[in-house]
């Protein structure tokens, strides 16, 4: 029921609406005096310049040459994610798109080869390891091989198939590190000094005995895995420069095994490929002559006895960090080797335990460590 409207009433209902019109006049203007507040307040990270932002971008990435995910955490696209300036500096900075992981879509892929500029590259992939199909590969190195000018770093399992190498053996003027599988290549396959002129490092996989396949001579470091004794006497004598080499074997020592002269070796791995039936190369440390290595790593099982060590400490006087790796819990007397700092470390088949993606990040990782540091 309403109440009688009089003049009173009426009068007082119009006071009441000019008070509520004064109170919405003040709470307005004070709103857009917050609202010029906010609009002139600049988060301090936004004021940085482009240069600094793009820096602290790098940063945030794992170090090159390692590929950062495609998505997600320590990947380039969550900073773009962020915010329009952010994604604007972003897509303004080669150098966060040139580590490229080839596991992504092809799609992806393309679009960071256009975002790198021309900036040098780190192709790598853990899938293609794993023995993806002859037939996908070709497409797939049809996205990346118009850039081989600017390859760097490469990580491939090459296609068998004769077009996709013709198309792959061409000049590489900046690969300064490759890491290839290269099970069923050619023989003939190889690539010049002209053209890999900056190469320094590699790691190959099934290594097959391909002796051409590389300037040996140009390398400071090399992996051979999955190596028997013969490919290993046929390739290192002509690798003179080597500092690092790391050694997974396979396969038995010969008869006639000749000795294996490496001038400047510092760093020398020798362990066994245990993932196969074939038997691992025991004694083989013997025929190793490394005039000025620091550093030797070895497995324990290719060890002929405890006086192969001994030998070899003798003859290497520069020898001053010894680590035996495996699963023996034989302590090592540094009376036995005075002067050298003696440690051991779990051995490959300690670390990996199947064919998974994991497997290869870390024989991977067990490999590259020797060589880097």
């Amino acid at each position: 029921m309403c109440p009688e409207s009089t003049r009173q009433s009426r009068a007082a209902d119009r006071a009441r609406i000019r008070e509520i019109q004064e109170r919405i006049e003040q709470l307005s203007a004070e709103k857009e005096t917050l609202q010029r507040r906010l609009d002139g307040y600049s988060f301090p990270v936004l004021t940085l310049p482009n240069e600094i932002t793009s820096e602290i971008f790098r940063h945030f990435l794992p170090p090159y040459p390692q590929s950062p995910p495609c998505s997600g955490s320590s990947s380039p696209t969550l900073l773009a994610a962020v915010c329009r300036h952010w994604r604007n500096i972003a897509l303004a900075t080669p150098g966060l798109w040139c580590a490229i992981s080839l596991d992504a879509s092809p799609a992806l892929v393309s679009s960071w080869l256009d975002r790198s500029g021309r900036k040098l590259l780190s192709l790598r992939s853990d899938n293609w390891l794993l023995g993806e199909s002859a037939e996908s590969v070709p497409s797939r190195l049809g996205l990346f091989l118009p850039s081989m000018e600017r390859w760097e770093h490469i990580q491939l399992r090459l296609p068998a198939s004769a077009g996709a190498l013709t198309k792959f053996f061409r000049p590489m003027p900046m690969v300064l590190h490759m890491e290839l599988d290269i099970h069923d290549l050619p023989q003939d396959a190889h690539f010049s000094p002209a053209n890999v002129p900056s190469l320094r490092s590699a790691a190959l996989w099934e290594f097959d005995g391909h002796i051409n396949l590389l300037p040996w001579s140009q390398l400071t470091a090399l992996a051979l895995i999955t190596a028997t004794p013969e490919e290993c006497t046929r390739v290192l004598p002509q690798a003179t420069n080597l500092v690092a080499c790391a050694l997974v074997l396979t396969g038995t020592v010969p008869e006639a095994q000749a000795v294996i002269t490496l001038p400047r070796v510092k760093r020398l791995t020798l362990t066994h490929y245990d993932f196969t039936e074939e038997p691992a190369p025991i004694g083989f440390l013997s025929f190793f002559a490394t005039p000025v290595i620091q550093r030797l790593r070895i497995a324990e099982r290719l060890l002929e006895d405890n006086n192969t060590l001994q030998v070899f400490v003798e003859k290497h006087e520069s020898l001053d960090e010894l680590c035996i790796m495996g699963r023996s819990n034989q302590v090592i007397s540094s009376l036995l080797f005075p002067g050298i700092q003696v440690s051991r470390e779990q051995n490959l088949e300690e670390l990996v335990d199947d064919r998974t993606r994991s497997f290869m990040k870390q024989l991977r990782a067990f490999v590259e460590e020797p060589l880097l540091h």
